[in-house]
């Protein structure tokens, strides 16, 4: 199956912009910690939250973040 070009590039505006928080988190998981989208989006719903509650603490506390 081929998405359509429109398709990405609305997916890319709404990270760009942040629009949409989880694909903003899919999209760190999968460039800082390898996982592929459907490694996130298969789980239940109270461990996405996890996930996200983690992400969040990790972007807060990198080396030179106040």
């Amino acid at each position: 199956m081929r998405l359509s070009p429109g398709y990405h590039r609305r997916n890319k505006k709404r990270i760009e912009d942040g629009s949409d928080p989880e694909l903003g988190l899919v999209y760190y998981l999968f460039h800082t910690k390898g996982w592929k989208p459907d490694e996130f989006y298969l789980k239940p719903p109270g461990f996405r939250d996890l996930v996200a509650a983690l992400a969040s603490y990790e972007i807060d506390h990198r080396p030179g973040r106040r």
